[in-house]
C-alpha cells in the first residue's frame, strides 16, 4: 500500500455515525406528517356533494395516510441503514399515523358524519401519545445509555436552545386559591 493518500484510508473504529438534528427528527416524523393528514386528507367527493370548494391537495383520507407514514417510514430506514439503531421518534410516528388515519378511516361514514364515540375514542389515542412519551422520558433516565436520553438531552443542552430561552425569559406564574 503506497503512502500517497494516508488519510483516505479508515479503519472501523475511526468512523463515526454521523449525528442526526432532534428538531429535524421530530418535525419529519411528528409534525410533517400531521399536517399532512390534516390538510390533505379532505375527501374530494364528499367536498363536492357537500358544495364546498375542492382543493387540489384534498386527495382523501387513504392517500394521505399513506402519504404521511411514507415519512417516519422513510426515515427510520434511512436511520437504521446509517446507525443500525432503531429511532424512538419513526416508531412514534407510524403508531401515531396508524391510529389516526386508522381511526379516521374506521369512524367516517361515506355520508361524511361520524359513528358514536369518535370524540371518545381520539381523545384516548391523543392522550396516549404524551403518555408514551412521558413514559419513554422516565425510562430513559432510569437507563443513561439510551438512545432516546442521549439525543433528547442533546437537544435541551444545545447552544441553540439556550441563546432561545435567553431571547425569550419565561416569568413564573402566580397561581392563586379563593
Amino acid at each position: 500500500m503506497s503512502n500517497c493518500f494516508p488519510h483516505a484510508v479508515f479503519t472501523m473504529s475511526e468512523k463515526k455515525t454521523p449525528k442526526e438534528h432532534p428538531l429535524a427528527n421530530i418535525l419529519i416524523n411528528v409534525v410533517i406528517p400531521v399536517l399532512i393528514l390534516s390538510y390533505l386528507s379532505k375527501d374530494p367527493d364528499l367536498q363536492e356533494r357537500l358544495g364546498k370548494v375542492v382543493r387540489p391537495w384534498h386527495i382523501g383520507p387513504l392517500k394521505a395516510m399513506i402519504l404521511a407514514l411514507v415519512m417516519p417510514l422513510g426515515y427510520g430506514v434511512w436511520h437504521f441503514i446509517q446507525t443500525r439503531k432503531g429511532n424512538f421518534f419513526s416508531a412514534l410516528g407510524l403508531v401515531s399515523i396508524l391510529l389516526s388515519g386508522g381511526l379516521t378511516l374506521y369512524l367516517w361514514n361515506k355520508d361524511g358524519s361520524v359513528k358514536p364515540n369518535a370524540g371518545l375514542l381520539f381523545g384516548i389515542k391523543e392522550a396516549l401519545i404524551p403518555l408514551v412519551l412521558g413514559i419513554a422520558i422516565l425510562t430513559s433516565h432510569r437507563i443513561r445509555s439510551s438512545e432516546f436520553s442521549s439525543t433528547m438531552t442533546r437537544y435541551l443542552t444545545s447552544q441553540k436552545l439556550n441563546r432561545a430561552w435567553l431571547r425569550f425569559p419565561l416569568k413564573p406564574a402566580t397561581i392563586t386559591f379563593f
